[in-house]
């Protein structure tokens, strides 16, 4: 049986052997952009009402004693926990491996190898059916499929300026071009 490996991530330069050479690999994602000041007022109003109704339900429950009260209260504020926690993740991130966009309800994880190009498009903001149209990123896959990203002008995350959208747009075209 062979010995296991430990790694030893405090002197790594000491316990490293002679033959090994480490290559600087990007493996945690960054997401493109920061959020906004609206995304931000948002998540934290939608926190803070998801503390003082988790807060007041807890006192409810423990003083009354109606067991499907409590399973159906317990149910709702689990669910709007899931989505205020997912509501915080997001976006558009990046890494070496590839590009990930994290929506409320699904993640699309798509390998840089399977990316044939980014596209910009005219899209309505966020699927409304107005008669506006705005600049929107889009991850096309060899595989034919397309991958809209959070980038667009007019995003909730503070994207209103053409200048603010084309730095985006460089950045994720930069890990593109790199892999």
């Amino acid at each position: 049986m062979p010995e296991p490996q430990f790694q030893k991530p405090i002197f790594r330069n000491i316990w490293k052997s002679e033959g090994e050479v480490k290559v600087a690999e990007q493996v945690r994602f960054l997401r493109i952009g920061h959020r906004g000041l609206i995304r931000l007022t948002l998540l934290i109003l939608l926190t803070l009402n998801l503390v003082g109704i988790a807060a007041i339900s807890i006192v409810f429950l423990t003083t009354s004693g109606d067991l499907v009260t409590s399973i159906l209260l317990g149910f709702g504020i689990a669910t709007y926990a899931v989505l205020v926690f997912r509501g915080w993740m997001l976006g558009t991130y990046v890494n070496d491996a590839g590009c990930k966009v994290i929506r409320l309800l699904t993640t699309r994880a798509t390998p840089w190898s399977d990316v044939a190009q980014i596209e910009e498009s005219f899209r309505r903001p966020y699927g409304l059916p107005i008669g506006l149209r705005t600049r929107h990123l889009a991850l096309h896959t060899n595989s034919l499929m397309t991958v809209k990203t959070h980038i667009f002008i007019g995003s909730i995350d503070g994207i209103f300026t053409v200048e603010n959208y084309q730095m985006k747009k460089s950045l994720l075209q930069r890990w593109l071009d790199s892999k």
